[in-house]
């Protein structure tokens, strides 16, 4: 279901712990996850992720002409040093390009595109969560869909006592349910196939 270039999972080697999701936002019809994370190389380091990811042939082949309309950069502080580059391209076809900051390289492109097929995908995953196909017996309706991803961390003490943080994006799809005048707010990872999250958007805003 998600389509890209050496497709694999997101999380840098040897980081092993479950997915998790930082934040959930609704507003209107647009699912979105909002995310703080602390300057921790400060924004040139963002700046230098983010050209190494735009001017890999990689990336741009995958880009195929396409413009994104947004740049994120989620970068993490651990003994390899890894940025993850987020372009957005619509609400239905993101990008996440991994980069090791050391070798100032792409070592990762991944694609999701919300094409028909995968939006089927997600309805079928949803309805194996008994919310959801509580709510579609209610009368619930699919009123959009939103590519999106998660940003997992974790503290990690080494030697000495030393802290440094690692961690993973993944990517994710948000798909909101009306039921009379309720939204709902069905987060899905396609990686391991399953509702990550259930929530009355009116909840959240």
């Amino acid at each position: 279901a998600i389509k890209g270039m050496r497709l694999g999972s997101l999380m840098p080697r040897r980081l092993n712990w479950k997915t998790g999701i930082i934040g959930i936002l609704a507003l209107a019809l647009v699912v979105s996850l909002a995310v703080t994370i602390p300057p921790l190389f400060g924004q040139n380091y963002k700046v230098l992720a983010a050209d190494i990811a735009l001017n890999s042939l990689e990336v741009q082949i995958a880009l195929g002409g396409k413009e994104p309309e947004e740049v994120e950069v989620v970068d993490f502080v651990d003994d390899r040093e890894y940025a993850f580059v987020i372009l957005k391209i619509s609400p239905e076809l993101i990008f996440i390009a991994e980069v090791d900051m050391e070798a100032e390289e792409v070592v990762q492109v991944h694609v999701l595109e919300l094409t028909d097929e995968v939006k089927q995908e997600i309805i079928d995953i949803a309805k194996t969560n008994p919310g959801v196909q509580g709510l579609f017996e209610q009368g619930a309706y699919v009123s959009n869909f939103q590519a999106t991803y998660s940003v997992n961390t974790k503290d990690i003490i080494g030697p000495e006592g030393k802290i440094h943080r690692e961690g993973s994006v993944e990517l994710m799809v948000g798909m909101i349910l009306k039921l009379r005048e309720e939204q709902y707010i069905v987060m899905v990872d396609l990686t391991t196939g399953e509702v990550v999250n259930l929530a009355n958007a009116q909840m959240v805003e």
